[in-house]
């Protein structure tokens, strides 16, 4: 029998918590901007800075589908997975496990997608949105892995 994992600090809970609700609302915002064709009308971008290039490359959307969308859900499922009803209806391992995968595709992505900025076909095309959002992941990915979730 194994024991279930040990609780997060509070604040290690809370940081990851408010990097995750930063993650869901840039993706949100870039998601509805995306879908409506406005994407150049977000604040800090536009045809001067690289979210034009990031946000219109052909990387920036799946199947007619923006990438964002899959990641706000994914945020939003890892939000759902530390809840109290979560550890009520799964084990600590079925738990554990989709956390750890969580974390690890957040890390591929963001590093997929960073590397896929900085390597642009007309240079680096940063967009700070995009950074903040991968930054936030990584954030949630790295307290995720280094300590296991447990109900908040």
């Amino acid at each position: 029998m194994t024991t279930p994992p040990a609780a997060p600090s509070r604040s290690a809970s809370n940081v990851r918590l408010a990097a995750g609700l930063i993650a869901i609302a840039i993706c949100a915002v870039i998601t509805t901007l995306k879908l409506n064709g406005s994407i150049s009308s977000l604040a800090g971008c536009g045809a001067a800075g690289g979210c034009e290039a990031a946000l219109g490359g052909r990387w920036s959307q799946w199947l007619g589908i923006p990438v964002t969308l899959p990641a706000l859900l994914l945020h939003l499922g890892i939000i759902a997975l530390s809840s109290s009803a979560a550890a009520r209806l799964l084990s600590p391992q079925t738990r554990s496990r989709l956390l750890a995968t969580a974390a690890l595709t957040l890390i591929i992505a963001a590093l997929w997608f960073i590397g896929l900025m900085a390597s642009g076909t007309r240079g680096a095309a940063w967009c700070p949105w995009c950074l903040a959002a991968h930054s936030c992941g990584l954030i949630t990915a790295i307290i995720l892995l280094a300590k296991p979730s447990s109900p908040t």
